[in-house]
């Protein structure tokens, strides 16, 4: 995070995406509450499990990002998807 802060702007939309979670056996392996402390101590980021081999969040990922972005740059969000 600290390298981004270097280089992106203070505004720049960030989401946090925990990749591959088809392969997690153990879902207690993956730990919540170092998930939680992460997103908090950067400013509470949007979290996803993701699973591209399961199709799982793929799509919400990129939805709420490009809604982030919009939203940024004061784009109307709903507006722009109905055309």
């Amino acid at each position: 995070n600290e390298h981004l802060s270097k280089i992106l702007h203070k505004d720049t939309p960030k989401i946090l995406v925990g990749c591959k979670s088809d392969l997690v056996q153990d879902p207690e392996k993956v730990d919540e509450l170092v998930i939680e402390s992460f997103r908090v101590k950067h400013d509470s980021l949007p979290f996803y499990k993701t699973s591209s081999k399961d199709g799982i969040n793929i799509h919400t990922v990129f939805l709420n990002m490009v809604e982030s972005i919009l939203k940024k740059n004061e784009f109307d969000y709903e507006k722009i998807i109905k055309k």
